[in-house]
């Protein structure tokens, strides 16, 4: 059978990252599961760990990087083994083809919102970035390609292999195609039997602590840093963009010298134009603000002002995404039925904020299918497929890579997909159609990890197991048709497929299964996060002034203060410039007039 050069969906040189897990292939320590690299804690301690650990003092852990990922709902492989992964109906019969079923329910149509603007997905990428990280298994270090081997985790309990076998007669790929699938790696000692399943862990730190921006191990961190300058600054490259990272790490355009692959504290900062531009923004973000601080205090060192610039970064993350991007997703009520806006946080030592399977594995990709056909970047309008590990955008024009994103309405999150995403995922050659389908993957990986189907999560939602495929749902009839022509019964389908079927909440992004999954993490993320930054804690707080300061951020304001020749935006970057129609909804306004963190707050 003829194969893709594809590798796992994420990290190494042929992997889509947007709103996924990373793998092994990403030049990183990993660390083993429950084992802190912190053996105490204390608690007098100023500023977070790099890696997460020691962020709740009894259980230092917990939500640190390499902790494994929670189960909400005990995990459903096949039956009578500890990890074989989800293969059959509830008839017996084998579950559709994870391709057949991209095809038939999530082919592409456009619907393009008429509320948010691309940013919405970007920052949800970014955000992503920032806190899950699932490695994949590897040969010795090696990516595994199981299109080249005859071993599958079906027929064989301990093959790292679970590819998909395209059906023939494929549109885009062709007849006898198979994209590679290789196995997440288990948390050790699990996956031995039924009583002992399988589990998967977390790379990085759950917390939304800037690890993207600043590495999540603190040999990484320091890589990052400018301690030369003696003013707590983070490494810049050529203009004042990113520093160099490794050549393997995107595609360059051989045709001009100028081009380079970025480095920051996650690698897969190449990925995407937008996710460049928002890595870059945040660095430079740190650097003003660290530059500031030493303005105001002379007498700091180089680590005092790297760390209270850092701590000031992250706090302005957890505004930006809570403040601004949640409501967005899950709607204010949404959002306010998990008590997720500001004021009110209530740091609860006995929570566990590790992430849980079906968020990293599952919900929280809803973003893919808010990825427009393309964008027009300084007047050029560029294919999706073409834009994918391209830096060049980023080093031509930093500014026209952001207008892209805040100027162009995302597509709605919904059943169907662009084709960018189905067909030209990193896709380097398209003569030979190297890309791949990211829905594909995403219902593949879904099975691998054993997660239960879409019903099940109704129920856990509390909204009730679905009966029918066309009626007592929340599925249009065009989706809920589409979903009957491929699944036997409706207990059979997979929870990616179906959760980004539903319709969306009014006002929100997703629909109600996602709203329930999404919002119960960021609430365990904020109420587990004992460095919180609503904290008044005498010793890792800020005072209620500073606190005051952080709310004002805005990513609009991030924007205008970082990029290059930016000098009007709209005061909501999430959202379109024109609100269905309605020109005065989402003006642009002159940067000036947007509100500012006054850092003088921080003087001593």
């Amino acid at each position: 059978m003829a194969r893709f050069n594809f590798l796992a969906e994420c990290g190494g040189s042929r992997t889509p990252c947007a709103f996924i897990s990373r793998s092994s292939k990403s030049k990183r320590n990993t660390v083993p599961v429950n084992r802190s690299r912190r053996t105490t804690c204390d608690s007098s301690d100023t500023y977070r760990t790099a890696d997460g650990t020691c962020n709740n003092v009894e259980n230092s852990s917990w939500g640190a990087a390499g902790a494994q990922l929670a189960r909400w709902l005990e995990p459903e492989y096949a039956s009578g083994t500890g990890g074989n992964p989800r293969a059959l109906a509830s008839d017996g019969s084998d579950l559709p083809n994870a391709r057949s079923i991209s095809n038939h329910v999530h082919f592409e149509l456009s619907f393009l919102s008429v509320k948010h603007s691309v940013m919405v997905m970007q920052w949800g990428q970014f955000l992503d970035h920032d806190i899950t990280g699932t490695p994949v298994l590897t040969d010795n270090g090696s990516d595994i390609d199981c299109c080249d081997r005859t071993d599958s985790v079906l027929s064989d309990p301990d093959s790292p292999c679970f590819p998909i076998n395209l059906p023939d007669g494929d549109f885009y790929f062709g007849d006898g195609k198979c994209m590679n699938l290789v196995r997440s790696e288990a948390v050790s000692g699990t996956g031995t039997d039924s009583s002992n399943p399988r589990q998967q862990y977390n790379e990085l730190s759950a917390f939304i602590d800037g690890s993207q921006i600043y590495g999540i191990s603190d040999s990484e961190m320091a890589e990052l840093r400018d301690t030369d300058s003696g003013s707590g600054l983070l490494k810049v490259g050529t203009n004042n963009l990113l520093p160099e990272g490794d050549s393997d790490d995107c595609f360059l355009d051989t045709s001009d010298s100028s081009n380079y692959c970025f480095k920051a504290g996650d690698s897969r900062v190449n990925v995407f134009p937008g996710l460049s531009a928002l890595h870059t923004l945040f660095m430079r973000e740190h650097n003003r603000v660290a530059t500031a601080l030493k303005g105001y205090n002379s007498d700091w060192d180089d680590e005092k002002l790297f760390q209270e610039a850092r701590r000031i970064v992250i706090a302005e993350l957890q505004v930006i995404t809570y403040n601004e991007w949640l409501p967005q997703v899950l709607s204010d009520d949404g959002a306010a039925n998990y008590s997720l806006g500001l004021g009110n946080y209530n740091y609860n030592s006995t929570l566990d904020p590790s992430l849980s399977n079906v968020f990293s594995t599952a919900a929280f990709r809803f973003g893919h299918s808010m990825v427009p056909e393309n964008l027009t970047i300084g007047g050029e309008v560029v294919d999706t497929g073409d834009l994918f590990k391209r830096t060049k955008y980023v080093i031509n024009s930093l500014d026209n890579v952001i207008s892209s994103f805040l100027d162009a309405p995302g597509e709605r999150a919904d059943a169907w997909y662009v084709d960018g995403m189905r067909q030209r995922m990193f896709e380097e050659d398209s003569a030979t159609k190297d890309g791949f389908d990211i829905v594909t993957l995403n219902i593949q990986r879904g099975r691998e990890h054993g997660l239960p189907s879409y019903n099940d999560w109704r129920d856990y939602c509390g909204l009730g197991k679905i009966t029918s495929f066309t009626s007592d749902n929340d599925f249009g009839l065009f989706q809920a048709n589409d979903l009957e022509e491929m699944y036997h019964s409706v207990d059979d389908i997979d929870l990616y497929s179906g959760g980004i079927a539903e319709a969306p909440v009014a006002g929100a992004a997703v629909g109600q299964t996602y709203i329930c999954l999404i919002g119960e993490q960021f609430k365990k993320l904020r109420d587990g996060d004992r460095f919180w930054f609503e904290s008044t804690d005498a010793v890792t707080g800020f005072t209620s002034d500073q606190i005051t300061q952080l709310e004002k951020a805005t990513l609009s304001r991030i924007i205008c203060d970082n990029a290059d020749n930016i000098s009007t935006i709209q005061r909501q970057a999430f959202l379109n410039v024109n609100i269905g129609g309605v020109e005065t909804a989402n003006p642009e306004v002159s940067c000036s007039t947007l509100k500012e963190v006054r850092l003088r707050k921080w003087q001593e």
